[in-house]
């Protein structure tokens, strides 16, 4: 239990790093005195917004919360849930299920841990992956050249970028730019299971196939 206390002092104190701060005071009528209420707030926390966030309260510096102890995890889970990979429930209650692009989702997600955290978080390549298997999935072969371009944005010394790139000419029919494509990935840098080899091999199997 005591390591418990201290990882989530510490997530606690996290959180309020990266808050706004909001005071007001009221009046006790058991203590016969004026109290300052500090309330702190995520960044990204507005008025004129809906959105619900999980609340801890902290009373003259303990911390006490709203809920039952066994809800305390819940609670930190939906706070940083944003700051996980993407796991397989997020990719096919969430991702698979989406009516517009893929890309644009996994945008959205970092751009809302900058706005909740202040943190420019680089995009993982897992979530990458996992962006990339929902458009072989749904065969919607426009997005890879979106993920293109924001692996470009990310990894620009690696072979990411030429990696979709390829795949969006080759899906689209443009089969000797694709196998050029892939070509030109070989002087670049080899990431997350994506390899010189690879490359070579699908600029290779398309030159085998089309007899360029």
């Amino acid at each position: 239990m005591k390591k418990f206390k201290i990882i989530f002092l510490f997530l606690f104190t996290g959180l309020i790093s990266f808050s706004q701060a909001k005071y007001h005071n009221i009046s006790s009528n058991i203590l016969g005195e004026d109290r300052e209420l500090k309330i702190l707030l995520p960044r990204s926390y507005s008025e004129d917004d809906d959105k619900a966030y999980p609340v801890i309260y902290e009373f003259d510096g303990s911390i006490h919360c709203a809920m039952p102890a066994h809800a305390i995890p819940k609670a930190l889970e939906s706070i940083f849930f944003i700051f996980q990979p993407i796991t397989k429930k997020e990719y096919n209650e969430s991702i698979l299920k989406l009516e517009g692009s893929p890309v644009v989702y996994l945008e959205d997600k970092y751009a809302e841990i900058q706005n909740l955290f202040g943190i420019e978080k680089q995009i993982i390549i897992n979530d990458f992956k996992a962006v990339a298997a929902a458009i072989k999935k749904k065969q919607k072969w426009e997005y890879y050249e979106e993920l293109s371009k924001l692996a470009r944005d990310n990894y620009p010394e690696t072979v990411l970028s030429k990696y979709y790139k390829g795949l969006y000419l080759e899906n689209i029919g443009e089969s000797k730019k694709a196998m050029k494509t892939f070509q030109s990935g070989y002087i670049l840098e080899e990431i997350g299971g994506i390899t010189k080899d690879l490359m070579l091999e699908k600029a290779e199997a398309i030159k085998r196939d089309f007899g360029y």
